[in-house]
């Protein structure tokens, strides 16, 4: 089986379709970036071993191993800027301590206005956003192919859409939001829901809806890695 290297430098969060009974957002619609250091891959590359990014669930090198963060670079230090209001910030706090408590260790260092900062996660505005209009958020990241390791990742919400803690029915959930793009962040990607119907990492997320528990499989595919 073959792996697909696409080199479109990063993941989207894109709206769904309109369904007449339902109102759903979509996700995070992960494209893998590769910003290759120290390596040249270009195209298509064989698989070592047979598996694509929606089976295994992680963001792939080109001999189709995970592409994760190495022990020395954790915890991430990830800066939000003063875009992000407190009550966001703190939903924010909730989604990397969700991840921490699964893995049994820190894993992010998220802390506020450090321009020095590699990772860094911050509203944009609408006449800034650069991403597409249709889109609700997006997630850039680099990787060293060679090594398979992660190298950054830039987290960013569309101000146009609402965004709320508290289960509005006509908004975004903040926090169901930050735990999937920091799942990204990790190195996971999007997962059918013939896979796992439970995953945060799932690409559909309704207004309204709260998905801020993570499922069996994410824990197993988090564990495998941290």
């Amino acid at each position: 089986m073959r792996c697909l290297l696409n080199q479109n430098p990063r993941a989207e969060l894109k709206i769904a379709p309109q369904r007449p009974e339902r109102r759903w957002i979509r996700i995070c619609y992960l494209l893998p970036i590769l910003f290759l250091i120290g390596c040249g891959v270009q195209g298509e590359e064989i698989c070592t071993i047979p598996a694509t990014e929606s089976d295994t669930g992680y963001v792939l090198a080109s001999d189709c191993h995970a592409v994760v963060w190495g022990s020395s670079d954790l915890p991430i230090r990830i800066s939000i800027d003063d875009s992000i209001s407190d009550t966001f910030v703190n939903a924010i706090f909730d989604a990397a301590a969700t991840w921490e408590s699964a893995a049994g260790r820190r894993l992010f260092e998220v802390v506020r206005n450090d321009d020095g900062a590699l990772n860094q996660m911050s509203f944009v505005s609408n006449g800034d956003w650069k991403f597409g209009s249709d889109l609700t958020a997006a997630t850039q990241f680099a990787t060293n192919n060679k090594e398979r390791r992660m190298i950054s990742a830039q987290i960013y919400f569309n101000l146009s859409y609402k965004f709320s803690i508290s289960g509005e029915r006509d908004a975004i959930d903040m926090a169901s939001v930050a735990l999937h793009e920091l799942g990204h962040a990790l190195g996971l990607t999007h997962l059918d829901t013939a896979i796992d119907a439970e995953s945060v990492m799932n690409a559909y997320l309704g207004r309204g809806v709260i998905r801020r528990t993570l499922s069996r499989g994410d824990l197993e595919r988090l564990n495998n890695h941290y």
